[in-house]
Order: C-alpha cells, then structure tokens, then sequence
C-alpha cells in the first residue's frame, strides 16, 4: 500500500506533481510494506519506499491498528474527512481491462484526495511485493554497517545531492540565514541518517554506492525504475482527473531526475528526545 501526501510547493523534478486549480503541488509517495519491520527506508520523488504519513500514524498511540482498520474497509473515497485518509484502489486505473469511465473514476478520487484531505493510500500499486522487501532488507543492511565504512561514500554537495548523510549532518527549520541554522543544528541536530541515490546512467553526477554486498546496486536500480514507472501512471491519473492531456506531466519527468533516499531513524534515549529542540526532523 502507498501513502501519499499533498504539499503546497513549486513544480519540481523530484516530486509527483498536480495542478489544483491555479495552485501547483507537488505529491511525495511514500510505499509501506504490510508489516513495519524496520523504519530504514524512504525516498523523495517518483515513488518512495518507507513510511511517510504511515510511519505517523504508526507511532501514534493505536496507529497501526488505525492502518490496518482502513486497509479492511472497502477501497472507496466517496467521502474524505480530516480524521479519515482515503483508500484508492489503483488497480482500477492500470488493469489491462480497465475502462474509460472506470480510470476516470480513480483519477477523481485521487484529486479529490489530494484537494480535500490532502492525503491517500494507494492500493493495488504497481511495485513488486518482492522488490520492496528486497529494498527495506537492503536499507536495513546498509544502515548497520560500521559508521566509518558509511562515511566513505559521504555527501558531498547538494548539487550533486548523492552519497550517505550522517546523523546530524541535517536540519529542517524554517530559517533562512545560514548562521542561524548552524547554531540551531549544533545545539539540536536531526536524529536521522539517510542515502541519496539519483538516477543510473548520469552523465552528470555519479552515486556513490555502497560495496558491502553486491546486490545493493541492481536492487536499488530496479526499484528507481519500478519507482519512476508508478510516478508516471500517477500523474497520467492525476492529468485525467484534472481534465487534462493524460501526457500533460510526462515532459517535466521524462529526464528520471528525481532522488531515491534511503532513511534510517536510529534508536534515541527518550530524555534526549524530550530535551528542547530535540527532534527526529526539524
């Protein structure tokens, strides 16, 4: 299942965007295994593995009875409310049966999520089960490599925007000068680490992959296309839904530049949780 969520944002290349109205957002998909077994994976952009508005809802007192009550509901969006997030079955969208009027129908729904509650789940997706476990192992495997064997394929710059973020090497806040946020990240860094992965081939930028194990790559590399594929079916949803070409959002994607990020929240004593300022993110 996916969790999508809408944001207010400028069209960019690293997000899944729709035009509401004259409003321009841009959706981040996030795709959560049937089982939490580990929080170590997330992406930005085409589609995403890891949590997202799940790994919330999980942490919240009764979240994953929450999830798992809205996964044993019919898949239907007639109504979306603040306190419920809609379920969209996809597979009415991409089945090779599926009808004009049947397609219209989902795109609708997606919309209407995204415009009223700003929210979805996305069932009946289009990536592999296997895959997906495939990459939440591989995230985990990576992630418990020894810090220093990380640090050799660090970040370097954000044009490049590839390689391994340590734990407080990140802020998120609102401040705009950069003295202020060193002194913010110095007193109060975000308790996570990440790993950027862009698109292969690049003639651009190169990632910087891990050697620990030789699958890590092809698994990754599968899965940013299995990614970029599902971005595409969803924009076309989401074209259609609009009224629009069901191509219109295909030439703002088409150059696969988006960033597959792999995230890991690793385990913080609770008193440095509840310290002021202390977060996971931001």
């Amino acid at each position: 299942m996916l969790a999508i969520r809408a944001t207010s944002s400028s069209l960019r290349s690293r997000a899944v965007a729709a035009v509401v109205g004259s409003t321009v957002r841009a959706c981040a998909v996030s795709v959560a295994p049937s089982v939490f077994p580990n929080r170590s994976l997330s992406t930005t952009a085409s589609a995403s593995a890891a949590y997202g508005a799940v790994a919330a809802r999980q942490s919240a007192p009764g979240g994953v009875r929450q999830l798992q009550q809205q996964r044993s509901a019919p898949f239907s969006t007639a109504a979306s409310t603040p306190s419920h997030i809609p379920v969209v079955d996809f597979g009415r969208f991409t089945a090779p049966g599926a009808t004009e009027a049947q397609r219209a129908a989902v795109a609708a729904e997606l919309v209407s999520a995204f415009t009223t509650t700003g929210f979805v789940y996305l069932a009946n997706h289009t990536v592999p089960a296997d895959l997906l476990a495939a990459v939440f192992a591989q995230s985990r495997g990576f992630f418990e490599r020894p810090i220093d064997e990380k640090m050799r394929i660090a970040w370097e710059t954000p044009e490049s925007n590839r390689g391994y973020v340590a734990p407080g090497r990140e802020k998120v806040t609102r401040l705009l000068e950069k003295a202020d946020v060193e002194k913010l990240k110095a007193a109060a860094p975000d308790m996570k680490e990440s790993l950027e992965i862009g698109k292969e081939p690049s003639t651009t930028f190169q990632n910087r992959w891990p050697t620990h194990d030789p699958a890590f790559r092809p698994t990754m590399e599968r899965f940013f296309g299995e990614a970029h594929a599902l971005h595409l079916r969803l924009l076309s949803a989401l074209a259609i839904g609009l009224g629009l070409e069901e191509s219109f959002f295909n030439r703002f994607c088409d150059a696969r530049d988006h960033n597959l990020r792999l995230l890991h929240y690793p385990t913080v004593d609770a008193d440095r949780l509840a310290a002021e300022g202390q977060v996971r993110a931001g």
